[in-house]
């Protein structure tokens, strides 16, 4: 019994941390900061939709080696398909895509959908064509400390996280924090 009530705790923090984190004002978002900025990017690796593994392999992450291999900088974007913050930054994101693929790689990381069906509706319907993966169970999402989506790191050449934005980007921050990469 005890271990049930644990568990309908921890449940419950949770849940509200998931709501604080999609209803916060979003003019306010960009003020949360994270432990990461100015760090070297949490390391993950995770299965890549099939669509994009002839372009990028079975799987794509963060870690010194593929960093290295990549010797581009990196924009990690966190999304579901159920976020409606999300579907409004979708078609934004796709065109930086289009601008900047030379200069940068976006990783899209889809996290907390239900299942990967929902997401591949998602990347047909935004037409993205930048590689995505699928956070199953949102481990990689709690390893960057999401709150809510969707969020954005920007990650220098060499790993360090530059930039954190919380909520939709807009073409302004997209374009400024690029620019501090890519320098």
């Amino acid at each position: 019994m005890m271990r049930l009530v644990w568990v309908l705790l921890i449940v419950a923090a949770l849940a509200a941390l998931f709501f604080y984190g999609i209803n916060r004002d979003p003019n306010t978002r960009d003020e949360i900061r994270s432990r990461w900025v100015g760090n070297p990017a949490p390391s993950f690796e995770l299965a890549t939709y099939e669509r994009f593994q002839t372009s990028y392999g079975d799987s794509l992450g963060i870690s010194e080696a593929n960093l290295a291999t990549l010797d581009t900088p990196v924009v990690i974007n966190f999304w579901a398909s159920w976020c409606p913050p999300c579907r409004d930054e979708a078609p934004l994101i796709a065109e930086m895509w289009n601008k900047y693929q030379s200069d940068v790689l976006i990783l899209g990381v889809n996290t907390q959908d239900a299942n990967q069906t929902n997401a591949e509706k998602f990347l047909d319907e935004f037409n993205w064509t930048f590689p995505n993966v699928f956070d199953e169970g949102s481990r990689v999402g709690i390893k960057y400390g999401v709150l809510g989506l969707p969020e954005t790191f920007f990650i220098k050449k060499d790993g360090t996280v530059s930039y954190k934005y919380a909520g939709p980007l807009t073409v302004e921050i997209f374009e400024r924090e690029v620019q501090k990469i890519i320098q």
